[in-house]
């Protein structure tokens, strides 16, 4: 049993610049990322921790672009049975990130999380009551329903780094690291007999100036494949991952002519595996011989249908106007913040809408050649028709975590492109209800002797079952079947697996549910093929042989007798009427005709 719960969180830090760092003349960006670094179960409660990172870039007094690397901490504590307890993870998404000047040399910088907490519980469904010390009297009905299981797990860091250019004739010594920033981008994940094996990529965005350049974007695909650890995980479930920076940093290394930018990137990974897992549910439960009290309850309880990562991309173009960059030259950095992120189920599929905040740097050039820094920020609405490759119910319970990994952008006359690759995990599922049995008791002292033998007529109601039958007269629902010639389990629906659903009864018995029961008569059906002779016998009684071999060959939906063609419900009622008279004389003359009461005194079958 999952239990799912979303949280949200505020971090916020203050930050002084140090000394060799210059005033803050304009705030141009800020982006963050939260980052995960702990988890405790303790008595009633699992605590998660970690930090919020944040990159901002902002230019000087002196117009200098330079950059601010800070964090703030946040706690989430999410209340949990510990007696149930198996597992957790905690998924955080940053959807609003803000910055507050607190003077030339200090500021607060402040986030807003969304956090979703998943836990993991052993479930009890097995009844109490003393009702089940009597096996050998006791009945029950079960009912099979799925119920999701998850399984978490995480790896431990991977570190990577890749040479991201080569810078001929210039020195180590005349590069300067404004900045570096960094995403994850998950493209693959399957399970594997090792765990969980992980494709992507790493996205890493350097800006770097020289002496003789002023500032430059650098940006590096690393791809990866990782085995993720995950215990228990089978080949059959399916898989969601996901992965963060806790690192990211640019270094420069001399060379003969020239050096080389390297990137590096720590990276850790995360992982939940689903399936759903066959529970057997008690929903009822009597005693052949005694009396019982039953205490039932609304089970809730959730069945996994689909779950995995997905990329999509979005595109937009936006006037150079609307954004104040008429005269930008060059775009140094872009990144984008999903909010508001809308899901709706259309026609079994699973429809993402919202917007992509976008924010970055641009650099035009004044009339001395001097670099003029000023921020970009604009809005990328989406809708996404995720392909899940199945079909979602109308009432299906969607959790989903969308993030912008990427955004490229393009510069024209009059317009600026970009194109945001959103990294989209998604898990569905059902909430159901079963209504379960949840005890059941011996009441009273009256036992009911096993050598009671008696036929009873019974008209079950719509709706009713073999094992409600049998529960009220004290016998099961196997010796019902078998002397009424049914299948087990029946259901008393006109259409339900198991009862009498096609066929025909004949024309006396279709004449006496008509005189009790019209509603459950079909009379449109009284001439289908399935009901009519398949004439399969015929051989037999052109030899002269007849026997009940031949009726049940030619008739095998039949019961017996005359087809119900004609009949009507006044003939039903009719019947009803003279069926009763005739069991009235019947039981009058068991009870006092003086031939029948000798034979029975005399142990003479009557």
């Amino acid at each position: 049993m999952n239990r799912i719960y979303q949280r949200e969180c505020e971090s916020s830090c203050e930050y002084t610049l140090p000394d060799y760092m210059g005033d803050v003349k304009k705030i141009l960006s800020i982006s963050a990322a939260a980052i995960p670094s702990g988890k405790f179960a303790s008595d009633g409660a699992v605590e998660f921790s970690g930090i919020v990172s944040y990159d901002i870039l902002y230019s000087d007094a002196e117009g200098k672009l330079t950059k601010i690397t800070t964090s703030s901490d946040y706690d989430i504590s999410q209340s949990a049975d510990m007696e149930k307890y198996n597992d957790s993870i905690a998924e955080l998404r940053v959807v609003s990130s803000s910055i507050r000047l607190n003077g030339p040399r200090k500021m607060t910088v402040r986030s807003n999380l969304i956090c979703t907490v998943k836990i993991s519980e052993t479930e009890d469904v097995s009844c109490a009551g003393n009702a089940f010390e009597y096996e050998e009297m006791l009945e029950t009905a079960n009912k099979n329903i799925k119920i999701e299981a998850l399984l978490f797990g995480g790896g431990p860091e991977r570190e990577y780094a890749e040479e991201a250019e080569k810078l001929a004739s210039v020195s180590p010594d005349d590069i300067e690291i404004i900045g570096t920033s960094g995403s994850v981008r998950i493209t693959e994940s399957e399970p594997t007999e090792d765990g969980v094996t992980v494709r992507g990529e790493i996205i890493i965005t350097s800006i770097i100036r020289t002496e003789e350049q002023p500032p430059f974007a650098i940006k590096k695909t690393v791809p990866f494949e990782e085995t993720v650890s995950l215990e228990g995980v089978r080949g059959d479930m399916q898989v969601l991952a996901d992965g963060y920076l806790t690192s990211v940093t640019t270094g420069v290394a001399e060379e003969n002519d020239g050096c080389s930018v390297t990137v590096n990137a720590i990276c850790e990974f995360v992982c939940t595996a689903a399936s759903n897992s066959d529970v057997s549910v008690i929903t009822d439960a009597y005693l052949r011989d005694r009396d019982t009290d039953a205490e039932y309850e609304d089970y809730n309880y959730t069945e996994f249908i689909c779950m995995a990562n997905r990329d999509e991309s979005v595109s937009a173009e936006v006037l150079r106007s609307d954004i104040g960059c008429d005269n930008i030259r060059e775009i140094l950095t872009l990144s984008g913040e999903v909010r508001s992120v809308e899901k709706n189920i259309n026609d079994g599929k699973l429809i993402l809408s919202g917007d992509v905040a976008v924010c970055g740097v641009a650099c035009e050039i004044n009339e001395d050649n001097s670099p003029l820094y000023t921020p970009v920020k604009f809005s990328v609405p989406f809708e996404t028709n995720v392909n899940t490759g199945c079909q979602i119910p109308g009432n299906a319970s969607i959790e989903c975590k969308v993030c912008c990994v990427n955004v490229e952008s393009t510069l024209d006359a009059d317009k600026v492109g970009v194109v945001c690759i959103l990294k989209i995990g998604y898990r569905v599922s059902n909430n159901l209800t079963v209504r379960r049995l949840k005890a059941c008791n011996v009441s009273g002292d009256n036992e009911y002797s096993k050598s009671i033998s008696c036929i009873t007529v019974y008209y079950p109601e719509e709706s009713e079952t073999l094992f409600g039958i049998a529960k009220k007269f004290h016998t099961t629902s196997a010796k019902i079947a078998a002397d009424n010639s049914l299948s087990e389990p029946a259901v008393m629906t006109p259409d339900a697996p198991g009862s009498l659903s096609t066929g025909h009864g004949s024309f006396c018995e279709t004449a006496l549910v008509y005189g009790t029961h019209p509603s459950l008569v079909a009379p449109d059906k009284f001439e289908a093929d399935y009901g009519l002779s398949t004439h399969r016998a015929d051989y037999l009684a052109k030899e002269k042989v007849n026997f009940g071999y031949s009726w049940s060959s030619n008739y095998p939906n039949h019961l017996n007798g005359l087809n119900p063609v004609g009949c009507t419900e006044s003939i039903g009622k009719a019947m009803v009427k003279i069926t009763a008279e005739r069991l009235a004389r019947i039981f009058k003359m068991l009870k006092e005709d003086e031939e029948v009461l000798k034979m029975q005194r005399d142990g003479i079958p009557s």
